[in-house]
């Protein structure tokens, strides 16, 4: 499992964007997109009759371009190639679209732009909701955390699940919280298991809580602030989240079961082309070639050429990725590739899944 933020480096980080967050409804018709030589992009806007400024980082230029119905390879060629172009066709577009956004920005840049229907569930009031359980719980623990620009995460191991699965290979039970301020994914709660010997984890997608980030329709003015006071609307939705998570602390079932597919694992052997397989892995979960040839070199280290050995090889090449969402998500392909109904040997990935609790 990769390493982010101790927890208190978390909450300072928390607390900073919290108070550098800023929130807008404005209607596509009063924005002005303008691109530079740089390929750098600002949105303004007039708010009390001023103009403010922000700059448009990848996800939102990545709404935009899904919002207006500009395929995302020509959005990023003009805004590469032809900038101008790029915000005539964008400016263009707003006043055609003509309906309120939400604008969610951080320091000075726009980091999303959403649905004036999102529901802003903030990461900070997350955990302020959920950090005191799993703190006064002597059995769970944090093993890693972050935020990056797109996802929180708390990554919790739940001492009191614990198997051995090989000698000396003793794993543990978990959950992970994640959630999206900007359009990225809902808030939910995933299990997780976590090696104590090797720090590997996989990830799991049968959700233990999730919320989708929809809510009510904002009324405002043609341009609005939403003041910070509109956010304290999730009491019933954060009480709902604490209470899944302590059912799923005292729920051993969804371990049980996920500890029977590893041990199934280990008695499925991979062809014997394993640069074969890796590369079948490859292409049904889109991996770069730099993680292709990690998981290749972490399994011929481990020289387990079992589905198991497999699996494990994708969790070690997720620790030493670049990239904690990227890291993440190396975990949610090993969690998946453990319950993908498929053949001993590995000639091609089926499209059909079994679910952790068959």
């Amino acid at each position: 499992m990769k390493q982010g933020k101790s927890i208190k480096a978390l909450a300072a980080e928390l607390k900073r964007q919290h108070d550098n967050k800023r929130d807008f409804i404005i209607n596509t018709r009063n924005l002005q997109f303008q691109t530079n030589s740089k390929s750098e992009s600002k949105l303004t806007f007039n708010l009390n009759n001023k103009p403010v400024s922000f700059n448009v980082n990848d996800n939102a230029h990545q709404q935009i371009a899904a919002k207006l119905n500009i395929p995302i390879r020509y959005y990023l060629k003009m805004q590469l190639e032809s900038p101008q172009l790029l915000d005539q066709t964008v400016n263009d577009s707003f006043k055609k679209v003509a309906e309120n956004r939400m604008i969610r920005t951080l320091d000075d840049t726009a980091r999303a732009f959403l649905s004036d229907r999102y529901r802003r569930i903030d990461n900070l009031e997350i955990c302020a909701a959920v950090y005191p359980f799993i703190e006064s719980t002597k059995f769970l623990s944090v093993e890693s955390a972050e935020v990056t620009d797109s996802h929180l995460y708390l990554k919790v191991v739940n001492k009191r699940f614990k198997s051995e699965i090989s000698k000396g290979n003793n794993i543990q039970g978990g959950f992970v919280i994640s959630n999206s301020e900007v359009g990225a994914g809902c808030l939910k709660v995933e299990p997780l298991v976590f090696s104590s010997s090797s720090k590997n984890a996989l990830i799991f997608k049968d959700c233990l809580h999730k919320t989708n980030h929809i809510g009510r329709q904002f009324k405002s003015p043609v341009s609005c602030e939403i003041p910070a006071d509109e956010r304290n609307y999730n009491a019933s939705l954060l009480a709902k989240l604490q209470k899944d998570i302590q059912a799923a602390v005292s729920d051993s079932d969804t371990f049980d079961n996920i500890i029977q597919l590893l041990k199934q694992s280990k008695q499925m052997p991979l062809q014997k082309n394993i640069v074969k397989a890796v590369e079948l892995l490859s292409d049904d979960f889109s991996l770069s070639p730099n993680e292709k040839g990690d998981i290749l070199r972490q399994l011929c280290i481990s020289e387990d050429y079992s589905r198991y050995g497999l699996i494990q090889a994708i969790s070690a090449a997720s620790k030493i990725s670049n990239s904690y969402e990227r890291a993440t998500n190396l975990e949610h392909i090993g969690g998946d590739l453990l319950t993908l109904s498929a053949p001993n040997n590995f000639l091609a990935i089926p499209q059909n899944r079994s679910k952790l609790s068959a």
